[in-house]
């Protein structure tokens, strides 16, 4: 290898090493106004999460449950979330293959995905996705929560579907996250994570009923779990992306040191040769 081309390939992977940083360094902000966004929203929908289990421990299920006369298990509903760009390490390939676990779990499911990264694996293999739902995850927001909270609530009141699931990935730290599945529709214990119900020995009076009290905070839950996840899996993604483009600096780094050592071993090489070529032709003179 020449001195030019190795000269080239220094600025070649100089130029990579450029945009590893960039694109660290961008999805470090994106990080940080996921994790902001998660702060804020956080606490309010665990309080209306804690109200409906106190429902449930005060009142008859069959008074506030959301569980529709169709046959149990019927047909699932899968929200896979995933994201809409790749460089992010194996977070989309994770995602998809816990997805892809899920509905050979579920014998008859209906797919629905948010993020291109997973529309595009689905179509290619054949799949049928509903096409609802074509949001980008790279902007979770409570607007987009809402238009899809309403779809699901929509499918599952008329009977298209008999429970929801979300398969996305969940952030439990800047260095670690994980993929999930929750169970959203139908509300009731293990949706809510109660293992057992309690029956309360005080009776609550809920005005104007419980079902009405329950349908308000049901929907609002729904909307909270769903913009949960959007802004869980966008800040792992960005964890993922800033992890990935980090090792890709580091490995573009040591590509450099490697190629300065190679040109200085080669430039050192012609200085001793042309060094040689002086003295042989020296000594011809003589």
């Amino acid at each position: 290898m020449s001195e030019r081309d190795i000269k080239r390939r220094i600025k070649s992977v100089g130029e990579v090493e450029k945009i590893t940083k960039a694109m660290y360094l961008i999805a470090s902000a994106n990080t940080q106004k996921a994790k902001e966004r998660l702060k804020i929203a956080d606490p309010y929908f665990r309080q209306i999460q804690e109200t409906m289990r106190e429902l449930l421990e005060h009142t008859n299920p069959e008074d506030i449950s959301l569980v529709t006369d169709n046959e149990p298990k019927r047909r699932a509903g899968i929200i896979v979330i995933t994201g809409d760009k790749g460089l992010c390490g194996d977070y989309n390939h994770n995602i998809i293959k816990l997805a892809e676990k899920t509905m050979t779990e579920l014998r008859h499911s209906y797919l629905l995905v948010i993020g291109a990264m997973g529309r595009d694996y689905f179509k290619r293999r054949g799949f049928t996705i509903d096409t609802s739902l074509l949001y980008t995850a790279q902007n979770p927001t409570y607007a987009s929560a809402v238009d899809i909270s309403n779809i699901i609530l929509r499918f599952y009141r008329q009977g298209l579907l008999d429970e929801v699931f979300i398969v996305y990935t969940k952030y439990i730290s800047s260095f670690k996250h994980e993929p999930a599945v929750l169970r959203v529709l139908p509300l009731d214990q293990e949706s809510l994570g109660v293992k057992e119900r309690k029956r309360s020995q005080h009776t609550l009076k809920y005005e104007p009923s419980p079902q009405a009290v329950f349908k308000i905070l049901a929907e609002s839950y729904i909307k909270g779990v769903v913009y949960g996840a959007l802004v869980e899996s966008f800040a792992s993604e960005q964890t993922a992306r800033m992890t990935a483009m980090d090792s890709a600096t580091k490995n573009a780094e040591d590509l450099i040191d490697k190629f300065n050592r190679l040109y200085n071993k080669e430039r050192q090489g012609k200085i001793t040769r042309e060094i040689s070529e002086i003295i042989s032709s020296s000594e011809v003179l003589r």
